[in-house]
């Protein structure tokens, strides 16, 4: 697969394939806006909600703001023929965490083996990139871990361009 570069404290092994996905071009990213990821707050809060952090999307993506669960919160991006869920808190947990690892899931050795796992730094902090080693057949997204939680941006069944585009809103982050 490729070169062995750690294993981020979780016990699974992280290589550093060949790029297989396709670049976008340039003329096509100087399209994209900043959108804000709005801090989410219980529903009887009558403070406004701040900014939690912000992300490039492509001009024709809509947001739909977090909402603030019991010890997690979920939003989306949504794009014409895609969309990713985005999750977070200190108790987030989601469909990634048996492919890249993450309290309280174990990790499931059959979804790992299917899935390709780089690491990055998006904003500054360890970024665990996944996609799936077959077209269509798997999950696409990252685990972003932050001081105090963590992200999941995930995409299901998606084609190589459109984890192209997943990965390129990954890692536009900006805390």
């Amino acid at each position: 697969m490729g070169l062995l570069i750690s294993s981020m404290g979780c016990g699974v092994k992280y290589a550093k394939p060949k790029s297989e996905l396709p670049e976008l071009p340039a003329d096509y990213l100087d399209t994209w806006i900043e959108v804000e990821i709005k801090r989410p707050l219980p529903g009887n809060s009558t403070r406004q909600p701040t900014r939690f952090f912000s992300m490039m999307l492509p001009p024709d993506w809509t947001v739909r703001q977090p909402l603030l669960g019991a010890d997690s919160w979920v939003g989306f991006l949504m794009g014409e023929d895609m969309k990713l869920s985005i999750q977070g808190g200190p108790f987030a947990v989601s469909d990634l965490a048996p492919i890249v690892g993450g309290e309280p899931t174990e990790l499931d050795p059959e979804l790992t083996k299917i899935h390709v796992l780089t690491e990055e730094l998006v904003s500054g902090v360890d970024a665990i990139f996944v996609r799936p080693q077959q077209d269509r057949t798997g999950f696409t997204g990252a685990k972003i871990q932050l001081p105090r939680g963590r992200i999941f941006i995930r995409g299901i069944d998606l084609t190589r361009e459109q984890q192209s585009i997943a990965f390129e809103i990954i890692r536009s982050l900006k805390r």
